[in-house]
């Protein structure tokens, strides 16, 4: 790291892709970051995208709050663009997924979840469980919620991740299921 530290002191960029390829996790990343951050490195936005694609973010959050504030690089645009490909990679992994499935003359599983309603004169909630039934934990990890309220209408689009069995032939690693 003395090696690091003397070019660090001409206000280089931290070389991430080379650094952070050793790192195995969001603490070695965050621990290295700050290190190179106090010894005077700069970041460029490639180094957020990085952390943001190996979704470490304790890491990401610390650039954001401590050392992109003090620059002029727009992370908005760097983190929008991670999101739209992380969106991508989740779209294509369900297509191939349905496609396997109609392959094999199965249906693409879907699942009512299990909605409470409560309401006053002056409040109403909604509760959605996304599992079949009351207590059973069946969607662990969900993502790409998309909710769309209007006057007469609540409607609820969730994905859910289930590791429930491996699919080979190159389709994907993980099942995923429409909620």
């Amino acid at each position: 790291m003395l090696g690091l530290q003397l070019i660090a002191a001409n206000n280089y960029f931290f070389p991430c892709k080379q650094e952070l390829s050793k790192e195995t996790n969001d603490r070695q990343a965050l621990v290295t970051i700050m290190q190179a951050h106090a010894d005077g490195y700069r970041f460029s936005s490639e180094c957020l995208e990085l952390v943001l694609l190996r979704n470490y973010m304790d890491t990401v959050e610390y650039l954001l709050n401590e050392y992109y504030p003090s620059t002029n690089i727009d992370t908005e645009i760097t983190v929008r663009s991670v999101a739209n490909e992380i969106q991508r990679q989740q779209d294509y992994t369900i297509f191939q997924l349905k496609q396997k499935m109609l392959e094999k003359g199965e249906t693409f599983p879907t699942s009512r979840p299990v909605v409470y309603w409560a309401q006053s004169p002056e409040d109403v909630l909604v509760m959605i469980k996304l599992q079949p039934e009351m207590d059973e934990p069946m969607c662990k990890q969900s993502f790409d919620k998309n909710v769309l309220m209007d006057v007469d209408m609540l409607r609820l689009q969730v994905f859910c991740m289930q590791f429930t069995r491996n699919i080979t032939q190159g389709v994907a690693k993980n099942e995923q299921a429409e909620k």
